[in-house]
């Protein structure tokens, strides 16, 4: 069972969910413009890889969706999403790995930590980056 429909099942109180979603407004701080350049890189891609899990545009598509209406015209599915982006950031920003690490070539590289938590829209502190093909690029 998935968490949402664990705490949806327990009926949680609305300053409960909206507590989530101030929650949520802080954990998911990639700007607007990123999530769209991502969604738009569609280049090369198969349809079985649009709709793959590992695909990022998935919890993108969502993100822009959410934040394009208030929070009291969420769905059911939009809350889904909320506490699916809120348990996987809480859960790989407990993970002690490095968020970068430098290539061959003597330039930084996002880990796949970093890599996983941009794509489900949160930017860690102090990590600075660009998109370009569809590919995170760490400054």
């Amino acid at each position: 069972m998935k968490v949402a429909e664990i705490l949806l099942e327990y009926k949680r109180a609305a300053s409960d969910r909206r507590q989530d979603y101030v929650r949520w407004k802080r954990l998911v701080n990639i700007d607007t413009k990123v999530l769209h350049l991502l969604v738009d890189e569609r280049d090369g891609l198969t349809v079985k890889e649009l709709k793959g899990t590992k695909s990022r545009r998935g919890p993108n598509r969502a993100t822009i969706r959410m934040r394009s209406k208030p929070f009291a015209q969420w769905t059911s599915e939009d809350l889904n999403w909320m506490y699916r982006q809120l348990a996987y950031i809480t859960r790989a920003l407990k993970l002690n790995e490095p968020l970068v690490r430098k290539g061959k070539d003597g330039k930084k590289r996002p880990t796949d930590k970093l890599e996983s938590l941009l794509a489900w829209g949160h930017v860690p502190a102090g990590v600075k980056f660009t998109v370009k093909d569809g590919k995170f690029h760490v400054k």
